[in-house]
């Protein structure tokens, strides 16, 4: 005879479903126009002091390796050969096309059938970092958290050389990343060499190791998009750009003009914007202008420093004042590991310097609330979109209403809001 008894499974989804239905506020994306609704917010202006300069991105390439060659040791075309230390013929360094960051391949060690010591290295050619006051280096990673950290049977270390290899200097391990997601291309952040700045003859080892077995089927590491770096202090400057605005939106704010600059000796003494309808500006960084016509204006911005003789420094673009209606955006959480959002722009407009924010709410009345991402988008071209993810690894059972509030320069703000279960690191939007 059947039992008729309901089961514990559907009385668990049944309380999750009433649960939902009794917190889900409206979730919808919320465009801000001050023209159609009173009750909605715009900024009235974009005043200078809210727009801070950003670091600028001026700096010149030492060493990139993709390994899209396919062979090991990889070969630079203007530094040389790299080279590859091997103690296990079987299981070291090898080109690997299974998951790379960055396609075509990668570089990966990883143990298999092999039973003895792994102690192999793969190394730069020489690097001449003399000519650069700041220097830094990027790569991306992969490996398990299981046999890395929790076990600690592999390791990878990055170490830096300037005896020709005869001795090393430790600059990075997994191990000092206690957490992160498993088998997922992880970024080492921004190493700084800028202490072996003005030296000549510098080698960089990726040094991976292991003498355990234990678990030998999931020791593996590989690497992928190394990039090193420097900046050689010159006076640079970067007008921004290019820049598209509609015109109804030149008319109520202007152009918000987006200037850096970087190197040289400070406090740089003279800024000179040209519009390039005959009026200029000594306004630094961010200065707002309204044009009186549709067209494409070039613009010129052109800073001096103190130094003696002082240096100069100028660069060029472009402004598009074009008859269109200001971009809207669509804002939609996906299914995922961990809160990532599809930002997309939807007008047929160019969008530039959005600035995000992510931030969760939780608890009775969801009186608990904790930012946990913010950063700034650079661009997102018209019908087309970029993602942006949760800074923190969150593990919860339960409900979370997310608020994502993006701020463009050129057309309006845009808002989203909507609950979330989440269920250990599993995201679904609801």
């Amino acid at each position: 005879m059947k039992n008729n008894k309901s089961s514990p499974i559907f009385s668990i989804v049944l309380l999750v479903l009433v649960l939902i239905c009794s917190n889900i506020s409206a979730q919808a994306n919320i465009s801000i126009y001050p023209e159609i609704k009173n009750n909605q917010i715009c900024d009235e202006g974009l005043s200078l002091s809210s727009i801070s300069p950003v670091s600028l991105n001026s700096h010149e390439t030492i060493l990139k390796e993709e390994f899209t060659g396919g062979i090991m040791p990889p070969i630079d075309p203007d530094l040389g050969q790299w080279v590859h230390k091997i103690t296990a013929k079987n299981a070291t360094w090898y080109i690997d096309d299974s998951d790379s960051y960055n396609d075509p391949y990668c570089a990966t060690v990883h143990r298999g059938d092999y039973e003895g010591l792994q102690n192999e290295w793969l190394i730069t050619p020489s690097l001449d970092f003399s000519e650069y006051n700041v220097i830094h280096m990027r790569f991306y990673w992969y490996t398990s958290h299981l046999t890395a950290v929790w076990n600690d049977v592999i390791d990878l270390t990055v170490s830096i050389s300037l005896d020709d290899g005869k001795t090393w200097t430790i600059l990075w391990n997994e191990d000092n990343f206690e957490t992160f997601i498993c088998w997922t291309w992880q970024d080492s952040g921004e190493i700084d060499l800028s202490v072996y700045s003005h030296k000549s003859n510098v080698k960089i080892g990726f040094w991976y190791y292991s003498n355990n077995i234990t678990e030998a089927d999931v020791q593996e590491f590989s690497i992928d998009s190394i990039e090193i770096y420097g900046d050689s202090g010159q006076l640079i400057c970067d007008a921004g750009g290019p820049y598209e605005v509609a015109w109804s939106w030149n008319m109520l704010y202007g152009v918000q003009f987006h200037g850096s600059v970087t190197g040289g000796q400070t406090p740089y003494s003279h800024w000179t914007w040209n519009f390039g309808d005959g009026n200029t500006s000594k306004v630094r960084y961010s200065p707002n202008w309204k044009y009186n016509n549709i067209g494409t204006y070039n613009i010129t911005l052109i800073v001096t420093d103190s130094s003696n003789p002082s240096h100069i420094a100028f660069d060029n673009t472009t402004v598009k004042v074009i008859e269109a209606p200001p971009s809207s955006f669509e804002i939609t959480i996906q299914p995922s590991i961990g809160i990532v959002a599809e930002v997309r722009n939807k007008g047929n407009l160019n969008v530039s310097y959005l600035n995000w924010t992510m931030i969760i709410e939780w608890g009775p009345s969801k009186i608990l609330k904790r930012e946990v991402g913010n950063g700034s988008i650079q661009f997102i071209g018209a019908k087309s979109f970029t993602s942006i993810r949760c800074s923190y690894e969150l593990i919860w059972l339960g409900l979370l209403r997310v608020t994502i509030d993006v701020k463009p320069l050129n057309t309006y703000r845009t808002e989203k809001q909507q609950m979330v279960l989440i269920a250990g690191k599993v995201v679904i939007p609801l």
